[in-house]
């Protein structure tokens, strides 16, 4: 491996050259975020030699070459079948995490269904995940999403998951009714939406706020283009639980915080999603959009009980 590290993709130096021989080297920055990322060795990053070419070929214009020259079928039907764990597991990835899992150097298809940790594995070898770290087999190993390519067949695959829960126009309602303020259709929609989800979320699952985080994550995915999703970031005097931060400024931002309520709990849904609304605001978690210039947000409280929910809100709008 040390010996050969260097020749199983493109070097940073010779994509810089590619790009400089066809007169695309302004495009260096755009290619080194879609398509470098891979880790080999212990510290050596490479880019991906198919996707660079085909790139080089169509003038520049970024796609996902090499994802599309299969239809991951196998892929996304390990992780559809997945665990809730998994599927919080591709939520954290997708928001640019880190996750620790032990990779095992051999694997047989056969047993994939079997013991859903070697799902990791073919995802390492595939290609479809990278090393954070320098690679030790058989202990936990750091892992993460290596390029934008790659990233964006896990959000089609969790638009895919959720498009088929309710239909596609519900859907769009649902994330035009959030960002435009409109809480009362959000919150009908929202609910049926959790009601129908069962085949994608367990929430009988013993982690079930962490599940219920995932769940609101993968729901956002939608909104990529025009947000920027943050979730458990420091700001104000605490972290919160969902951020949408607008790419325009003008638009409306968005701060989530969820609580969840056992069977048991005497506190009832409406006490929770108050009790979330009120530590938005007194741990001040609008800091970071006040920071940006972001003037208008609205601030929801959240609590689940099961496959019920209760959305409370507030609309702030700030003076400059």
């Amino acid at each position: 491996m040390r010996i050969f590290k260097n020749h199983f993709g493109l070097l940073e130096s010779e994509v810089r050259q590619l790009l400089a021989d066809y007169h695309l080297l302004h495009c260096l920055e755009d290619f080194r975020s879609w398509y470098n990322g891979y880790r080999v060795g212990s510290c050596l990053d490479i880019y991906n030699p198919w996707s660079v070419l085909n790139c080089i070929a169509k003038k520049g214009a970024l796609a996902p070459y090499w994802v599309n020259t299969s239809d991951n079928a196998l892929v996304k039907r390990l992780i559809a079948q997945g665990s809730d764990d998994l599927k919080v597991d591709i939520e954290e990835f997708l928001q640019g995490g880190i996750v620790e899992k032990t990779i095992e150097e051999g694997i047989l298809f056969s047993d994939l269904e079997k013991n859903q940790d070697l799902v990791w594995s073919l995802l390492l070898f595939s290609g479809y995940l990278t090393f954070a770290n320098s690679p030790s087999y058989g202990t936990p190993c750091q892992l993460r999403i290596p390029n934008t390519e790659v990233g964006e067949l896990y959000r089609t695959m969790v638009l895919e998951w959720f498009k088929t829960t309710i239909r596609e126009s519900q859907y769009r309602l649902l994330l035009q009714s959030l960002t435009t303020g409109d809480i009362d259709t959000f919150s009908k929609i929202f609910q049926k939406f959790l009601l129908s989800s069962v085949s994608v979320f367990d929430v009988t699952h013993d982690e079930t706020e962490k599940v219920y985080h995932a769940f609101v994550l993968g729901m956002l995915v939608g909104l990529k283009d025009t947000y920027e999703i943050k979730s458990n970031r420091e700001s104000g005097y605490g972290r919160y639980d969902v951020m949408l931060i607008p790419k325009n400024p003008n638009d409306l931002a968005v701060i989530m915080e969820f609580k969840k309520i056992d069977s048991g709990d005497e506190t009832d849904l409406d006490s929770g999603a108050e009790s979330a609304l009120k530590q938005i605001e007194e741990k001040k978690y609008s800091q970071e959009l006040l920071t940006r210039g972001i003037n208008r947000m609205i601030f929801l409280g959240l609590a689940f009980k099961g496959k019920l929910v209760l959305i409370r809100s507030q609309s702030i709008t700030e003076k400059n």
